[in-house]
């Protein structure tokens, strides 16, 4: 018996360890096939672009056209979180993806019912069948149950409660609570009511039968039913479920916001491979800078003029916080989808700034320069003329920038270089010029060249920023390289300061009633055939820039910067929340002030009387004396003139006005002085007759330029009619020849440089520049 006794231990042993190492073995085998075997894909989400504070500006349906709003715990109530776990899953965080206590009390019920009265699924099993639907079967049950499991070794619990926030069926082509909210209740998921969190929480359990509009009545009796359930457990209090059960069910269709919507879908093709995009769009700020827009287009309809586009930039960050590509997405005649902010357009006069700072920072000319407005026929027969079809004669720099005056823009271009011009725009993102550099002429000062409204708004920037230049940014995901200068710190400064200036044609008639306008540097353009109007400018704080015009491209008398962009700047300007109290920029040490002569800008001479406070880049500045008065030896009885070559020991000397001859030829000018006697009868035998006269550069400039810059100068020569053709040589070397009515283009040597210019009839003329690198 003994011996029985102990066989049957023995084998009962043995029995127990293996059914042991086959347990061993089975579970073994499944965590590995758990954590090898793979996971059915995430359905692809809806993509949506999120403002600067989380907020929804825009969603695109995904892939497999579901509203499928990628969701975080933190796009949703906490009370609809609470209410979900507290109907479905209560022990969530407890169990390993099943609950043995939920199916042991499910099988009781359903034994003792006859029929399926309660389930057992988790939150995890759940999530299991809608990444795998199918019929409701046993061996589908155990297919959920295991893949429950693998789940949750794969995932955390809160990226499995996210992923099931996302994937709930809420009817129709909704899935998620973030989308079903915006669906049925117009707004996120964050400001659900406990009644409206409910009924979502509900949805998902019969997605069909319960759709909104289906069965309302049937929906709004399950929620009242599942208040007074949770009142009952304790999950709510007495006043909340009595304000829930107040509530109206409420549901209806909603469109998703789209704000934004030329941002939303730039930004989306930039970051193919996100589902939540950022943006640095603030979306209280968009919504009324997209408001301003379209009631002020509305207003231009019946000039023919039908939209417009805006952004609004941060100087210390480069981020867009509003931007309008048109003034209505929507409107088919007025091709309201494309994007103003990106299109081509012709500039107008908005790239003028850049020609003077860079003139400034060159020491080609100072504020208080005094520059020719007269007709003037540039290389290849270029006459440009200025917007009034009027010359003024003489005008400072800085009026001529303040009144934008064309013909000395045109002539500041030239002294700088169309070259360096380009390539100070190229070193700012101007694409479009980059690309056509080599094709450009003087006409780009005018707007004979393409840009986008982003350009101009990333460029005025730069002068607010010491003139260095960054990309501007429309999501955080962009990149923000270094700093790069395209002007230096002193130079940026004097051209915003001239722009600030408030004595200005493109001044808005109501501009005193802008109470809330903050300081401002701005400048208007308006493109050959009044097709395209621009204003852009900025702030302390931030950049704004505003194109009105048509897509199509058709121009209207109505269109000018003045009268139509600078309006809207304002109103834009006036939107943007202040954070500093006044304040401006602060004025670069290099910004040193002189004293010059108001008639030419120049250094006074002697004769220079009339002074004025002009200021200039340290070390970078014409030095040159005034010449607006020349000496002219005279007879004893003053009505013979000499030279000073054949004036008699007994000539005495006068001063009399000395005009540019281009100013002089001008029709319209009118002689400040007395002209001089006759010239000597003996001079004349000596005299071989008037020569040329080199007019650009100045005799005595100094010329700066980079160091990787080319030294390009602009020869200019004024001539007789008997001049034939101009001979120009630099430092006895002879450079080339050119009609005397052209610019002869050079690459000057650093250092003293005497340039010299030649007639057919041997008349000469010479002076002395000098051409240094920084």
């Amino acid at each position: 018996m003994r011996e029985y006794v102990h066989r049957m231990f023995t084998r009962a042993k043995r029995v127990a360890v293996g059914v042991g190492i086959g347990v061993c073995l089975g579970a073994g085998l499944l965590t590995v096939s758990l954590r090898v075997l793979p996971v059915p894909p995430w359905p692809p989400a809806a993509r949506m672009v999120l403002d600067a504070d989380g907020q929804l500006l825009g969603a695109v349906l995904s892939a497999d056209a579901q509203w499928r709003l990628p969701t975080r715990r933190a796009d949703v109530s906490p009370e609809l979180v609470r209410i979900l776990l507290a109907k479905e899953d209560r022990w969530f965080y407890a169990h390993p993806g099943l609950n043995p206590a939920a199916i042991v009390r499910a099988a009781w019920q359903n034994l003792i019912q006859g029929r399926r009265v309660s389930g057992a699924s988790t939150l995890t099993m759940q999530l299991a069948r809608m990444l795998e639907p199918g019929e409701r079967t046993f061996t589908k049950k155990l297919r959920e149950a295991a893949r429950a499991l693998q789940l949750e070794w794969r995932y955390s619990k809160e990226e499995l409660l996210e992923a099931y926030l996302t994937l709930a069926p809420c009817g129709g082509n909704v899935q998620g609570f973030a989308g079903a909210a915006w669906r049925y209740y117009g707004q996120p998921a964050t400001g659900l009511s406990l009644a409206q969190s409910l009924t979502l929480v509900l949805l998902p359990s019969r997605p069909t039968r319960l759709q909104p509009g289906r069965a309302d009545a049937e929906l709004l009796a399950l929620r009242n039913t599942w208040i007074k359930r949770l009142l009952a457990e304790g999950q709510i209090s007495d006043a909340d479920a009595s304000t829930a059960l107040d509530e109206a069910l409420g549901l209806g269709y909603h469109a998703l916001p789209r704000k934004a919507p030329h941002l939303v879908r730039r930004v989306l093709a930039a970051n193919p491979t996100l589902s939540r995009v950022p943006s640095t769009v603030r979306a209280g700020l968009q919504q009324q800078a997209e408001s301003t827009v379209r009631s002020y287009v509305a207003r231009l309809r019946n000039y023919q003029v039908s939209t417009a586009a805006a952004l609004i930039v941060r100087l210390d960050t480069r981020e867009a916080w509003a931007y309008v590509g048109s003034a209505d997405f929507d409107d088919g005649i007025a091709q309201g989808q494309v994007d103003g902010v990106t299109a081509v357009r012709s500039p107008g006069s908005t790239l003028k700034p850049l020609i003077y700072a860079l003139a400034f920072e060159q020491g080609l000319i100072t504020p208080h320069t005094v520059l020719l407005d007269v007709p003037t026929r540039f290389g290849g027969g270029y006459e440009p003329e200025n917007y009034d079809e009027k010359f003024n004669g003489t005008v400072t720099a800085r009026l001529a920038l303040e009144r934008s005056l064309n013909v000395p823009a045109v002539r500041v271009l030239e002294q700088v270089g169309v070259e360096r011009f380009t390539e100070a725009l190229g070193q700012a993102g101007f694409r479009q010029v980059q690309a056509d550099a080599g094709r450009l002429g003087l006409s780009a000062a005018l707007g004979g060249c393409g840009v986008r409204l982003e350009e101009l708004v990333g460029l005025y920037p730069a002068l607010a920023n010491g003139g260095n230049w960054q990309p501007l940014r429309m999501s955080p995901e962009d990149a923000s390289p270094e700093p790069v200068s395209i002007v230096s710190p002193a130079a940026a400064w004097m051209t915003s300061d001239i722009l600030t200036s408030l004595t200005r044609p493109d001044l808005p008639n109501n501009f005193q009633n802008a109470t809330r306008l903050p300081r401002i540097a701005w400048k208007t353009g308006t493109s050959y055939g009044r097709r395209d109007a621009w204003a852009v400018g900025f702030t302390a704080e931030f950049a704004v820039g505003v194109w009105v015009g048509n897509f199509s491209g058709v121009g209207s008398p109505a269109l000018s910067g003045a009268d139509v962009a600078t309006p809207l700047l304002f109103q834009l300007a006036q939107s943007i929340p202040r954070s500093r109290s006044g304040g401006w920029l602060a004025q670069p040490p290099e910004v040193l002030p002189r004293t010059v002569c108001s008639r030419s800008g120049a250094l006074p001479d002697t004769f220079c009387h009339d002074l004025v406070s002009d200021s200039y880049v340290q070390g970078r500045a014409p030095y040159a004396r005034c010449r607006h008065l020349a000496p002219v030896w005279l007879s004893a009885d003053g009505r013979t003139s000499y030279t000073a070559a054949c004036a008699p020991p007994t000539a005495t000397r006068k001063l009399y006005p000395n005009p540019e001859p281009e100013l002089t030829a001008w029709p319209d000018y009118t002689r400040e002085g007395p002209e001089p006697p006759p010239l000597s009868a003996s001079c004349l035998e000596a005299s071989t007759g008037v020569g040329p006269r080199i007019v650009t550069p100045a005799d005595g400039a100094v010329y700066y330029f980079r160091r990787r810059q080319v030294r390009r100068l602009a020869l200019r020569a004024a001539a007789p009619a008997d001049a034939g053709r101009l001979h120009w040589f630099a430092n006895g070397n002879f450079l080339g020849s050119c009609a005397p009515d052209s610019a002869y283009g050079v690459v000057a040597d650093t250092g003293q440089v005497v340039l010299t210019v030649t007639d057919a009839r041997a008349r000469s003329h010479r002076i002395s520049v000098r051409v240094a690198q920084f």
